[in-house]
């Protein structure tokens, strides 16, 4: 008995520190797939001000490096480059959330978003690339990289897995450009966790061992690594840990990512300002079953008057608890 009470049941993952921390002053810009946007809810969930792409999720890493680009480059987006199908205009850079019927309307919140993410990355302490996937399409007939293929038929489509050769030399210029242009930016690379099996599970583990590679060599670039994929194959490795697809992980395996995430980059003397953070949040989730009586209108006050407590206590941090919404959306 004893025996097994001392077992361990799991492999714990060993984050490497972190050269850097994060506090609810840092600005933090997030790139990358559908687990990016997942950790982006709970950092603002926690009250920190994380900013999303103004190009949407996106999984292949090469377009990915080609939405950087752009954004270093301060061109404006036209008609022109827009593709339509019969039916909707779209941008093969950008999500479908940003497509449209109007091309001009279309354009207009690309550039207004893309404009407002310029702004941001001169304040910007943090960005957080998610590399999801090393497979990456090409438009046919204008010769164009999808980053979205936006449901085209494959007939206008090609596709392949992009080597660790060009990945790397694309990723090594393009953040030591962004670096010389942003020098208050730390970077942090993480694979995503999500397994994707377009082409089957043996394509998924070279595409994803390519992405570990190029990792391994940004982070000999002074970029830190944070393992979010290993946690969940290597210490999780459980299909308790997954959703129904079998394929992404559950909120329980997200939030347990994120809470080691939290503890690598949030330095200690900022737990209580998190914990009472984290107690007005579950006080505002909070569903009030009778709102018209007098329990939950004190429920209510009391709730106020931490908000407003919290805000005087923290007058260095004046976007808690605010209005004001940090998000770049279509």
């Amino acid at each position: 008995m004893s025996s097994i009470q001392h077992t361990r049941f799991s492999t714990a993952v060993t984050i490497p520190d972190a050269p850097f921390s994060i506090d609810h002053a840092s600005r933090i810009l997030l790139i990358g797939s559908c687990f990016s946007t997942s950790i982006r809810k709970r950092l603002l969930a926690d009250e920190y001000q994380a900013y999303a792409s103004p190009f949407g999720i996106v999984y292949d890493a090469l377009a990915m490096a080609d939405q950087i680009q752009y954004l270093l480059s301060d061109e404006s987006y036209s008609t022109d480059q827009l593709l339509f199908d019969g039916e909707l205009y779209h941008s093969l850079l950008h999500h479908g959330s940003w497509s449209g019927q109007d091309a001009t309307a279309v354009t207009d919140r690309i550039n207004r978003a893309m404009d407002q993410t310029r702004r941001q990355l001169e304040e910007t302490t943090l960005l957080i690339l998610t590399w999801a996937s090393t497979r990456s399409f090409m438009h046919i007939r204008t010769g164009q990289r999808a980053a979205n293929t936006h449901q085209l038929p494959m007939s206008e489509l090609t596709y392949e897995y992009v080597p660790f050769a060009l990945l790397f030399d694309r990723y090594k210029d393009l953040l030591r450009l962004l670096k010389r242009r942003y020098p208050r930016i730390n970077l942090m690379v993480t694979i995503s966790p999500v397994r994707y099996l377009q082409d089957g599970a043996i394509a998924n583990s070279r595409s994803k061992s390519t992405l570990h590679l190029l990792a391994a060599r940004m982070e000999q670039n002074g970029i830190w690594v944070f393992p979010s994929y290993e946690i969940l194959h290597d210490e999780l490795r459980d299909y308790r840990f997954y959703d129904p697809d079998m394929i992404h992980p559950s909120p329980q395996a997200v939030d347990l990512i994120y809470e080691r995430l939290i503890h690598s980059l949030h330095p200690k003397e900022n737990e209580i300002l998190l914990e009472r953070i984290r107690k007005i949040r579950r006080a505002l989730d909070h569903r009030l079953l009778f709102p018209e009586t007098e329990a939950a209108r004190r429920f209510i006050q009391r709730r106020e008057e931490d908000i407003r407590q919290l805000r005087t206590d923290y007058p260095q941090h004046p976007h808690l608890f605010s209005d004001e919404q940090p998000a770049v959306e279509p």
